[in-house]
């Protein structure tokens, strides 16, 4: 697989951003998200997911399929990313402040759930 070598970069737990939050203001949390599980499994293709929450807004949870997610930029497409990586982990303490984020306690049921559906 293509991005398999790319699959240890970002763990459970960790807060990451789209490369199209282009903005340098700390203070807007916009396009950060909490990775809930990196690996769940599609009962009925097999496909492998990512599963992530929106830390702004309403907490919104999204799946993506894992090599989509760990994918890196297409630089033709989007000349002007900054990033590498189509998500990649918020390293930025100030912005870590500004996410939403939900307990652990929550975090570790949600996980629990996407286990059994792997």
């Amino acid at each position: 697989m293509e991005n398999e070598k790319n699959y240890d970069r970002l763990k459970t737990g960790m807060i990451v951003q789209h490369f199209k939050r282009n903005t340098t203001d700390t203070s807007d949390p916009s396009f950060c998200y909490m990775i809930i599980s990196d690996c769940v499994k599609h009962t009925e293709t097999g496909e492998l997911f990512v599963v992530y929450m929106a830390c702004y807004d309403d907490l919104s949870v999204y799946a993506r399929p894992r090599d989509m997610f760990y994918s890196e930029v297409d630089k033709v497409k989007y000349p002007d990313a900054k990033q590498q990586y189509r998500l990649e982990e918020v390293t930025n303490k100030d912005l870590l402040k500004t996410c939403k984020v939900v307990s652990d306690k929550f975090i570790l049921k949600l996980q629990e759930i996407f286990k059994t559906l792997s």
